[in-house]
């Protein structure tokens, strides 16, 4: 599973969370979050983390935290 993430991630041509210490489990849910970004989410991932650079956390983002409680309760 996270090698087929992995290789979407790579294809959509943007960097995934690189800099952030997270555990296995936070990993594997931010790479299938981002995995599922579509064209506009991507770009203001982009955007966002080009502003904020080292400060930003995808992990406290309102997309991910609503993303993951509605993929947390299947």
């Amino acid at each position: 599973m996270i090698a087929e993430v992995s290789s979407n991630i790579t294809s959509l041509s943007f960097p995934p969370e690189s800099n952030q210490n997270y555990p296995e489990d936070v990993k594997d849910k931010v790479m299938r979050y981002l995995g599922q970004l579509n064209e506009t989410e991507r770009k203001v991932y982009m955007i966002a983390k080009g502003h904020l650079g080292t400060s930003f956390n995808i992990a406290r983002t309102t997309g991910y935290r609503t993303w993951l409680e509605k993929n947390e309760s299947k």
